[in-house]
């Protein structure tokens, strides 16, 4: 179930990569932090950090998206050269409705002056959280990978839990297109 083929190949791939990912940083022994390099380009070296931005970037770039992720690029949730414009130069599909949400999907929940009150103008409109769904449950639940804290890194993943993040509403969605050039 955790990466099953779902509607198309691009989105297996993505929860295959997931699954592999939140596996290896669980046997690895990660923490949740920011690490300074993305973390694919880390491996076996030092940091061993990982955050819920980057996990998503990372189990992306494995399924294949390797254009504009380079060793330097952070894909934070915020900022310049950020998760979402990461997203959409490889071509992904914005998704506003959560009812549209798919197994495969990058899901984007929060906002950002919630968890830092201190934001101030543009920054006030990034999202507070990323993970990738996994499919829907049971009772409104939903299967997801999640790399949002130290407890979610050393869970066998995918979990079981609402949509919303600790009662953070859903922002918005991305899929990857089921072409891949």
């Amino acid at each position: 179930m955790a990466y099953h083929p779902y509607e198309t190949l691009a989105q297996s791939k993505v929860l295959y990569q997931a699954k592999k990912v939140a596996d290896y940083t669980r046997e690895k022994g990660y923490a949740y932090g920011n690490a300074n390099v993305n973390p694919p380009y880390d491996l076996g070296k030092t940091e061993k950090l990982v955050s819920c931005d980057r996990f998503v970037a990372w189990a992306i770039f494995m399924a294949g998206d390797t254009k504009n992720n380079t060793e330097e690029s952070r894909h934070t949730l915020y900022g310049d050269g950020n998760l979402e414009s990461y997203l959409i130069a490889n071509g992904f599909i914005k998704i506003d409705k959560v009812e549209e949400v798919q197994a495969g999907d990058v899901i984007f929940v929060g906002d950002s002056h919630e968890h830092y009150p201190n934001l101030q103008g543009a920054w006030l409109e990034y999202p507070d959280h990323v993970f990738i769904c996994a499919g829907e449950s049971f009772g409104g639940n939903f299967y997801r990978y999640d790399a949002g804290s130290d407890r979610r890194i050393q869970s066998v993943q995918p979990s079981d839990e609402p949509l919303e993040y600790s009662g953070k509403e859903f922002k918005f969605a991305y899929r990857v297109p089921e072409a891949r050039k």
